[in-house]
């Protein structure tokens, strides 16, 4: 498993100028030191400005330390496959659908 490992206001983060997780350039340095890895082995090393590093602090405050983390983007746009009656006429428009109390013309 994966840990995370936050230093805040650690003193070797200071020589890195940009935040690694915001992007964020901060004067005199970001402040706190980030460490990635499996137990044993560092994957990443890197420094993250206050505001990320108190967000983290927030986040395993709030849920605990023994957390498992899954980032997913949300559906923002349906399309036809999500909205099977978007593709029908409209009742609004005087054409009522097939399946939907229309009659069958001869």
């Amino acid at each position: 498993m994966t840990k995370i490992t936050l230093r805040r206001n650690a003193p070797e983060a200071s020589s890195t100028a940009a935040c690694t997780l915001c992007g964020k350039h901060e004067p005199g340095g970001t402040k706190d030191h980030l460490l990635v890895g499996t137990p044993g082995v560092l994957a990443h090393d890197s420094a993250v400005c206050q505001e990320c590093g108190k967000t983290l602090g927030h986040v395993v405050e709030r849920f605990g330390s023994d957390l498992t983390v899954h980032v997913e983007e949300a559906q923002v746009r349906a399309g036809k496959r999500d909205t099977p009656l978007a593709n029908e006429p409209s009742a609004v428009s005087g054409q009522p659908s097939a399946g939907r109390g229309a009659t069958p013309s001869e």
